[in-house]
Formats: C-alpha cells, structure tokens, sequence
C-alpha cells in the first residue's frame, strides 16, 4: 500500500470500515477506465504488430484491464480476436488457422511464433544465399506454416518438426554462406 494512504487510515482499526473506505475511495476507477479499454480492444488487430510477441503483451495488458474493469475475456474471445484481425492479405491463412478450431489461446499463440521463427529464418537463410524472399523462400514458409496449420498429429509433435526443420535449414545455410 503507497504510504500516503498508509498514514491516510492509520488509525481505521476494523478491517472491514477500512475495506468499504478503499473501495468508496476507489471503486470509480472501473467506471473511469472502462470506456478507454473497451476502445483500445476494439481498436486491437494482430497486422498493427511487427511480431506475435507484442500482439500477444498487448492483448494480454488489455484482458488484464478488462477483467479488473468485471468484463468476461474468454479463450475464445482472444482467439477470434486475433484471428478476425489478420491483414487481408492473410486471409486464407486466418482460415486455415480458424479451422483448427483452437479451444486456447496458447495454443494458437504457440502456432503463431514457430510459423513467425520459421518465417524468420527463411529471410535468414534466403539472405545468406543471396536469393529474395520472393525468389526463395516464400514457397517454402508457406509450406512450414500450411504443414503447422494443417498437419496431423498433437501440436508438440508439430513443434517438435519444425524444429528440426529450423537446424536442418541452419546448416543449409551454414553450408551456402
């Protein structure tokens, strides 16, 4: 507790009058907060981002204020969130994702930093070859992310593969540089 309200009820003895005090004192700050949350979530889309990773503290810092504000912020709310925000581009990408009928957050998360990291290191590799992402790559991380989407099996083992398929790159481009 700051000390300034410390020494504010210093001398409130019963836990409960100093309960109702705080939340007299404080119980506005819904009401004052609120509004700006609601709009900062409708204003939220994943293609804003530069990574999955500030996406993911972003929409977690605005549950997290929703919720203290009472609101209800469901898996499934963060999901079609994230999934209804992709750029138009990645339209057909959101739906492959979307028919993976993810039930966590995490999970779909998780699905979208390997497909970030493999989409990474295709740039890496393709640089290291001297081709574009164009050229080289694009096919290729399509696959990796279609196989991620698509692909049978538990999402560990897929994780599993993709990793594999990261050091199996790596040293391909070890060997082309």
């Amino acid at each position: 507790m700051h000390e300034d309200l410390k020494s504010e009820y210093l001398e409130v003895e019963d836990p409960f009058i100093l309960w109702e005090n705080l939340k007299d004192r404080f119980d506005h700050q819904k009401l004052v907060y609120l509004p700006a949350t609601e709009n900062d979530w409708a204003n939220l889309r994943f293609q804003d981002f530069k990574s999955v990773r500030a996406y993911s503290s972003a929409l977690f810092k605005i549950s997290s204020r929703l919720i203290m504000c009472g609101e209800k912020v469901t898996e499934k709310r963060k999901i079609d969130k994230t999934l209804s925000t992709f750029h138009p581009n990645n339209i057909n990408l959101a739906e492959m994702y979307r028919e993976r009928k993810f039930t966590k957050f995490g999970n779909l998360l998780s699905t979208l930093i390997v497909a970030e990291q493999n989409h990474e290191l295709g740039i890496e590799v393709n640089g290291a070859k001297g081709g574009t992402m164009d050229e080289v790559g694009a096919t290729g991380i399509f696959v990796h992310i279609t196989t991620l989407v698509t692909g049978s099996g538990n999402l560990n083992h897929r994780v599993k593969e993709m990793h594999h398929e990261e050091e199996k790159l790596k040293m391909f481009a070890i060997g082309a540089a």
